[in-house]
C-alpha cells in the first residue's frame, strides 16, 4: 500500500513559471517495502485529493481510464468500519485492498495520478462531495 510521505512545494530556481502555468509540487509516496514513487502534480490536484481525504467519505468511484491499456477499468472505495476497502476492477476480475482512514490520501494519490479522468465521492449523508 502506498502512503503519502511528503509534498514539496515547487522550486523553479532561476526559471520562473510561465504566465498562466499552475504551481507544481513534488509528491513522494512510499510503500511497506521502502520503495518510493515520486511525481509532479499541480496544487489544485493536490488540494482536491486533500479535500477528498479530509471528509468522512462513504464511497468513491474512480473511473474513465486515460489509456486503453490501463490495468484497472475502475476503482470503487467504500467505508468499512474504521477503514476503507478498494475494489479494483479489471476486464474479468476484481482485486480488493483494505486500509485505514489515515492511508486514504496516499491511496488516492497513487490510484488517480496520470491514470483516471473522473472521480465521484459521496459523504455519509449521500451528498456528492467531488
Amino acid at each position: 500500500m502506498w502512503k503519502l510521505k511528503q509534498i514539496f512545494d515547487g522550486e523553479y530556481g532561476c526559471e520562473e513559471r510561465q504566465p498562466g502555468e499552475k504551481e507544481k509540487c513534488l509528491v513522494i509516496l512510499a510503500n511497506e517495502e521502502g520503495e518510493e514513487k515520486t511525481f509532479e502534480a499541480n496544487e489544485d490536484w493536490i488540494a482536491a485529493i486533500e479535500k477528498l481525504s479530509a471528509n468522512p467519505l462513504m464511497k468513491i468511484i474512480i473511473s474513465k481510464p486515460m489509456a486503453k491499456d490501463c490495468q484497472y477499468r475502475k476503482i470503487v472505495v467504500e467505508k468499512k468500519g474504521d477503514g476503507y476497502q478498494a475494489a479494483k476492477y479489471t476486464e474479468k476480475q476484481v482485486f480488493h485492498d483494505n486500509f485505514g482512514a489515515e492511508d486514504l490520501q496516499g491511496f488516492l494519490m497513487e490510484a488517480i495520478h496520470d491514470t483516471f479522468l473522473q472521480v465521484n465521492a459521496w459523504d455519509e449523508k449521500k451528498n456528492t462531495v467531488f
